[in-house]
């Protein structure tokens, strides 16, 4: 083997390794390779496995104190240690390097590998370095040597990984324990919840509405706390409202679900305008979320609209067994081609994460004004590039405020219905009409289930909702006007 592969190896292999430890637990997941065959340096052996070790152990975050308690249980593997530097060579090393440049770190250790298995099959690396070396990654270089290089192209590249289609072992075990199933949310929307058969794992699902429609508020309500309370592990991620926005909701919802209590309203909660009574029922949520709900559910503000730490959540909780999570909000601007653009790849971002994890993903979309009031049938037309936003998602839902002429006996009536149940608690063909008057005091959403990849999309549903109190009610089904679709 030509020297002149292997003469930046130290580097190559001291910048991978250490960068691991600024991140050990997110990047061991992230970046992993085999000590034996694919690290050369002892230094790199030696480090690797180390950090291996430490988070095999559960260790989080690596300084000084961590390093020294883990060693102290191995005197020769610290003896080791301390040989090589110990903790200040350690950090003079992670000092200088920027754990954002992992993924470069990472590129450039995998293809001078592949140089390497090249040169020992005989391809002169030597003669073509310069070459190789103006290269950022392995699979620049087999696109470069093409098919004269498939056997090692399919052991190097680590994503290439062709099956036959018949079931394993392991889709049987994937089916049986439903994880091909959506998230359930039929507690308080039985006909929604059967539409799509559920929040779908390894995919997208959009809720859109206009500004304050309610967006977040029916996520939470009638999606998130529902499965919470089947022990679902949910992180909420929301570039627009601080926690205390969710903290209200979460109370509200025990207040009135689990405790009856109907005295305390958003307002209230707002100022905490509390008589004594209050206080009293307020203390007990408190206690109930703790023990309920804390353990399952957690919440991240982001400041940006950035994916980079988005994705970084997604995949560290996704070890820790969360299901779904909610990004909250997209805002969309029909009119600007460059918000559109953005949406369109931090939508294809968070799939791939989402595909990637196998878990749930939910965007409360914010639908631009200029359509609101002039389209009475809502589906992806009213998204700007539809066809595109189309192919990410698996699922679309859209809901808007009923109009004036869309109550009973009005020239749009939606005719809103529901079908009855018999003594067996199953539902019958036997249809129920729905008397929806106009009351300043009510509010009504239609729901609009614009695409599916788990079932028929098309249909419409009606809720009653209680701003108040956050509290929404699937009535029934209902038709809006076919001549006004787009």
């Amino acid at each position: 083997m030509s020297a002149n592969i292997t003469k930046n190896r130290v580097p190559i292999e001291g910048n991978f390794v250490l960068s691991l430890y600024k991140n050990p637990l997110e990047f061991y997941g992230d970046y992993p390779i085999n000590s034996d065959t694919d690290l050369i340096t002892g230094d790199g052996k030696f480090y690797y496995n180390l950090g291996k070790n430490m988070v095999e152990k559960g260790i989080k975050t690596f300084d000084e104190i961590s390093l020294v308690t883990f060693l102290n249980d191995y005197p020769d593997l610290k003896m080791e240690f301390e040989d090589r530097g110990g903790w200040q060579a350690v950090r003079d090393y992670m000092d200088i390097l920027d754990e954002d440049n992992i993924e470069v770190y990472y590129n450039e250790l995998i293809k001078n590998n592949l140089l390497i298995q090249l040169d020992k099959k005989g391809f002169d690396v030597k003669q073509n370095l310069k070459l190789f070396n103006k290269l950022n990654t392995a699979d620049e270089v087999l696109d470069f040597i093409d098919a004269q290089l498939n056997s090692v192209a399919l052991n190097i590249t680590h994503d290439l990984k062709l099956e036959t289609l018949d079931y394993t072992k392991k889709d049987i075990e994937i089916k049986q324990k439903g994880e091909q199933v959506g998230l359930q949310f039929n507690e308080t929307c039985p006909i929604l919840n059967s539409f799509s058969n559920g929040i779908p794992r390894k995919g997208l699902t959009m809720f859109a509405s206009y500004t304050n429609g309610g967006k977040t508020s029916f996520v939470f309500e009638n999606i998130v706390l529902p499965l919470v309370k089947k022990e679902i592990k949910v992180c909420v991620i929301s570039n627009e409202q601080d926690s205390i926005v969710f903290k209200d909701l979460l109370y509200l919802h025990v207040l009135t679900t689990e405790l009856d209590y109907w005295n305390i309203n958003r307002t209230s909660l707002k100022d905490l305008d509390f008589n004594e009574k209050d206080w009293e029922m307020f203390n007990k949520a408190e206690e109930i979320i703790k023990e309920k709900y804390k353990p399952y559910i957690l919440f991240q503000r982001v400041y940006d609209y950035s994916m980079k730490n988005v994705k970084r959540t997604i995949k560290k909780l996704a070890r820790q067994n969360f299901e779904l999570f909610i990004y909250d909000t997209f805002k969309v601007d029909a009119t600007t081609d460059v918000v559109w653009q953005s949406f369109l790849n931090d939508s294809k971002e968070l799939f791939q994460i989402a595909s990637k994890e196998n878990v749930a993903v939910i965007t409360p979309v914010q639908i631009a004004l200029s359509t609101k009031g002039k389209v009475r049938w809502l589906n992806e037309s009213v998204l700007s590039n539809s066809k595109q936003i189309s192919e990410i998602y698996e699922e679309i839902f859209m809901f808007r405020d009923i109009w004036r002429d869309e109550y009973s006996n009005q020239a749009q009536d939606i005719h809103a219905y529901r079908y009855e149940k018999d003594d067996k608690d199953n539902f019958t063909n036997i249809k129920t009409d729905i008397p929806i008057t106009f009351n300043e005091d009510e509010h009504y959403k239609i729901f609009f289930h614009c695409k599916s990849r788990n079932g028929e999309a098309g249909r419409t549903v009606l809720f009653q909702f209680i701003p108040s109190s956050n509290k929404w009610k699937e009535l029934g089904r209902c038709i809006v006007g076919e001549e006004n679709k787009l």
